[in-house]
Protein backbone atom coordinates (compact mmCIF):
# COMPACT_ATOMS: atom_id res chain seq x y z
CA UNK A 1 0.00 0.00 0.00
CA UNK A 2 3.25 2.33 0.15
CA UNK A 3 2.81 2.75 -3.15
CA UNK A 4 -0.71 4.02 -3.25
CA UNK A 5 0.17 6.41 -0.47
CA UNK A 6 -1.22 9.70 -2.77
CA UNK A 7 -4.30 7.49 -2.48
CA UNK A 8 -4.94 7.08 1.22
CA UNK A 9 -8.12 9.00 2.16
CA UNK A 10 -8.48 7.93 5.55
CA UNK A 11 -5.91 8.09 8.21
CA UNK A 12 -5.80 7.06 12.09
CA UNK A 13 -2.83 9.03 14.28
CA UNK A 14 -1.78 6.15 16.81
CA UNK A 15 -3.65 3.14 15.35
CA UNK A 16 -2.13 0.89 18.19
CA UNK A 17 -2.49 -2.55 17.57
CA UNK A 18 -5.20 -1.99 14.38
CA UNK A 19 -8.52 -2.89 15.97
CA UNK A 20 -10.48 0.33 14.29
CA UNK A 21 -8.41 -0.10 10.42
CA UNK A 22 -9.16 -3.00 10.36
CA UNK A 23 -12.53 -3.11 11.12
CA UNK A 24 -13.67 -0.49 8.87
CA UNK A 25 -11.54 -1.43 6.29
CA UNK A 26 -14.50 -3.97 4.83
CA UNK A 27 -17.18 -1.47 5.16
CA UNK A 28 -15.28 0.64 3.06
CA UNK A 29 -13.46 -1.43 0.51
CA UNK A 30 -13.23 1.21 -1.98
CA UNK A 31 -11.32 3.46 0.16
CA UNK A 32 -7.77 3.06 1.32
CA UNK A 33 -7.08 3.81 5.11
CA UNK A 34 -3.61 4.13 6.70
CA UNK A 35 -2.59 3.49 10.48
CA UNK A 36 0.18 5.30 11.48
CA UNK A 37 1.95 4.01 15.30
CA UNK A 38 4.80 5.32 16.68
CA UNK A 39 6.10 2.23 18.63
CA UNK A 40 7.90 0.06 16.87
CA UNK A 41 6.70 -3.28 17.41
CA UNK A 42 3.58 -2.20 17.61
CA UNK A 43 3.22 -1.14 14.02
CA UNK A 44 4.87 -4.66 13.39
CA UNK A 45 2.33 -6.13 14.91
CA UNK A 46 -0.28 -4.49 13.27
CA UNK A 47 1.37 -5.58 9.91
CA UNK A 48 1.50 -8.81 10.67
CA UNK A 49 -2.26 -8.66 11.53
CA UNK A 50 -3.09 -6.61 8.00
CA UNK A 51 -0.94 -9.58 6.04
CA UNK A 52 -2.45 -12.09 7.80
CA UNK A 53 -5.79 -11.50 7.28
CA UNK A 54 -4.52 -10.81 3.34
CA UNK A 55 -3.21 -14.47 3.65
CA UNK A 56 -6.12 -15.42 4.77
CA UNK A 57 -8.25 -13.96 1.88
CA UNK A 58 -5.17 -15.73 -0.49
CA UNK A 59 -6.39 -18.66 1.34
CA UNK A 60 -9.90 -18.80 0.75
CA UNK A 61 -9.25 -17.96 -2.99
CA UNK A 62 -6.79 -21.12 -3.62
CA UNK A 63 -7.67 -23.57 -1.26
CA UNK A 64 -11.37 -24.52 -1.43
CA UNK A 65 -10.95 -26.33 1.97
CA UNK A 66 -9.93 -23.61 3.98
CA UNK A 67 -12.17 -21.34 6.12
CA UNK A 68 -13.58 -18.19 4.60
CA UNK A 69 -13.48 -15.07 6.30
CA UNK A 70 -16.84 -13.00 7.04
CA UNK A 71 -16.03 -9.93 5.53
CA UNK A 72 -14.86 -12.21 2.18
CA UNK A 73 -12.65 -8.85 2.21
CA UNK A 74 -9.09 -8.92 0.55
CA UNK A 75 -7.75 -6.17 3.26
CA UNK A 76 -5.39 -4.55 0.36
CA UNK A 77 -7.30 -1.41 0.99
CA UNK A 78 -5.60 -0.95 4.24
CA UNK A 79 -2.25 -0.72 5.66
CA UNK A 80 -0.09 0.30 8.97
CA UNK A 81 3.08 2.24 9.18
CA UNK A 82 6.33 3.65 11.61
CA UNK A 83 6.37 6.92 11.92
CA UNK A 84 6.15 10.23 14.24
CA UNK A 85 3.04 11.68 13.55
CA UNK A 86 3.64 14.76 15.31
CA UNK A 87 6.69 15.79 12.83
CA UNK A 88 6.14 14.11 9.61
CA UNK A 89 2.57 13.85 7.93
CA UNK A 90 3.16 16.40 5.75
CA UNK A 91 5.79 14.98 4.04
CA UNK A 92 3.24 11.81 3.21
CA UNK A 93 0.39 13.39 1.93
CA UNK A 94 -0.99 16.31 -0.26
CA UNK A 95 -3.19 19.39 0.69
CA UNK A 96 -6.32 18.79 1.03
CA UNK A 97 -6.15 14.68 0.58
CA UNK A 98 -7.83 13.57 3.55
CA UNK A 99 -11.47 12.85 4.40
CA UNK A 100 -11.00 11.81 7.68
CA UNK A 101 -8.94 11.37 10.62
CA UNK A 102 -8.91 9.44 13.89
CA UNK A 103 -7.15 10.30 17.12
CA UNK A 104 -8.43 7.47 19.22
CA UNK A 105 -7.48 7.41 22.92
CA UNK A 106 -4.21 9.08 22.69
CA UNK A 107 -1.50 9.21 25.26
CA UNK A 108 -2.85 12.00 27.92
CA UNK A 109 0.52 13.08 29.34
CA UNK A 110 -0.53 14.26 32.19
CA UNK A 111 2.23 15.80 33.56
CA UNK A 112 1.64 19.80 32.22
CA UNK A 113 5.08 20.20 31.12
CA UNK A 114 4.35 17.32 28.88
CA UNK A 115 1.04 19.12 27.16
CA UNK A 116 3.13 20.33 24.00
CA UNK A 117 3.20 16.44 23.09
CA UNK A 118 -0.30 15.50 23.32
CA UNK A 119 -1.19 14.74 19.81
CA UNK A 120 -4.26 16.94 19.31
CA UNK A 121 -3.31 20.54 20.83
CA UNK A 122 -3.81 24.12 19.14
CA UNK A 123 -0.44 24.61 17.60
CA UNK A 124 -1.22 21.35 15.88
CA UNK A 125 -4.65 22.29 14.33
CA UNK A 126 -3.55 24.43 11.21
CA UNK A 127 -1.43 21.45 10.28
CA UNK A 128 -4.72 18.70 10.25
CA UNK A 129 -6.70 21.17 8.81
CA UNK A 130 -3.63 21.89 6.22
CA UNK A 131 -4.21 17.85 5.02
CA UNK A 132 -8.22 17.32 5.41
CA UNK A 133 -10.29 18.13 2.38
CA UNK A 134 -13.50 20.75 2.64
CA UNK A 135 -15.93 19.43 4.96
CA UNK A 136 -13.43 16.36 6.07
CA UNK A 137 -13.92 15.19 9.68
CA UNK A 138 -11.51 14.89 12.38
CA UNK A 139 -12.81 12.31 15.51
CA UNK A 140 -11.54 12.24 19.09
CA UNK A 141 -12.11 10.13 21.88
CA UNK A 142 -10.56 9.42 25.27
CA UNK A 143 -11.68 7.86 28.93
CA UNK A 144 -9.89 10.88 30.28
CA UNK A 145 -11.87 13.92 30.35
CA UNK A 146 -9.53 16.57 31.02
CA UNK A 147 -7.99 15.04 27.97
CA UNK A 148 -11.03 14.99 25.94
CA UNK A 149 -12.10 18.61 26.86
CA UNK A 150 -8.33 19.96 26.08
CA UNK A 151 -8.57 18.29 22.48
CA UNK A 152 -12.22 19.52 22.15
CA UNK A 153 -10.90 22.87 23.19
CA UNK A 154 -7.99 23.06 21.01
CA UNK A 155 -10.48 22.97 18.15
CA UNK A 156 -12.59 25.59 18.76
CA UNK A 157 -9.94 27.73 19.95
CA UNK A 158 -9.35 28.11 16.00
CA UNK A 159 -13.17 28.33 15.42
CA UNK A 160 -13.25 31.83 16.38
CA UNK A 161 -10.36 33.63 14.79
CA UNK A 162 -9.88 31.34 12.05
CA UNK A 163 -12.91 29.58 11.19
CA UNK A 164 -10.90 26.32 10.48
CA UNK A 165 -13.62 23.96 12.41
CA UNK A 166 -17.40 23.42 13.61
CA UNK A 167 -18.21 20.59 16.28
CA UNK A 168 -20.55 17.95 14.60
CA UNK A 169 -23.89 18.32 16.75
CA UNK A 170 -24.97 14.73 18.21
CA UNK A 171 -27.87 14.82 15.97
CA UNK A 172 -25.45 14.15 13.29
CA UNK A 173 -23.26 11.70 14.96
CA UNK A 174 -26.07 9.90 15.89
CA UNK A 175 -26.36 8.79 11.88
CA UNK A 176 -22.71 8.50 11.13
CA UNK A 177 -21.81 5.06 10.88
CA UNK A 178 -18.55 4.93 11.88
CA UNK A 179 -19.05 6.36 15.15
CA UNK A 180 -19.42 2.73 16.66
CA UNK A 181 -16.53 1.55 15.31
CA UNK A 182 -14.97 4.70 16.89
CA UNK A 183 -16.49 3.84 20.04
CA UNK A 184 -15.77 0.03 20.18
CA UNK A 185 -13.52 -1.44 17.53
CA UNK A 186 -9.95 -0.39 18.74
CA UNK A 187 -8.05 -2.03 21.93
CA UNK A 188 -8.47 1.32 23.87
CA UNK A 189 -12.61 1.24 23.19
CA UNK A 190 -13.21 -2.58 23.84
CA UNK A 191 -10.95 -1.96 27.44
CA UNK A 192 -13.11 0.95 28.57
CA UNK A 193 -15.87 -0.73 27.51
CA UNK A 194 -14.53 -3.61 29.93
CA UNK A 195 -13.91 -1.62 32.31
CA UNK A 196 -17.16 0.80 32.11
CA UNK A 197 -14.93 4.26 32.00
CA UNK A 198 -16.69 6.72 30.58
CA UNK A 199 -15.41 7.82 26.57
CA UNK A 200 -15.69 11.53 25.28
CA UNK A 201 -16.32 11.37 21.96
CA UNK A 202 -15.87 14.62 20.19
CA UNK A 203 -16.37 15.61 16.27
CA UNK A 204 -15.28 18.32 14.08
CA UNK A 205 -16.05 19.45 10.40
CA UNK A 206 -13.90 21.45 8.50
CA UNK A 207 -15.46 24.59 6.88
CA UNK A 208 -12.81 26.54 5.18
Amino acid sequence: MMNDMEKVEILDVGCAYGGLITSIAPVLPQTYILGVEIRKKVAEFTQLRISSLREGKALKETQQDKPKLESGHDFHNVWAMRSNAMKFLPNYFKKGQLKKIFFMFPDPHFKKKNHRRRIVSPCLIPEYSYLLEKGGFIYTITDVQELGEWMASSFEEEIVPQGYFERVSQEELDNDPIIPFIMNSSEDGQRTSEQKLNKHLAVFRKIK
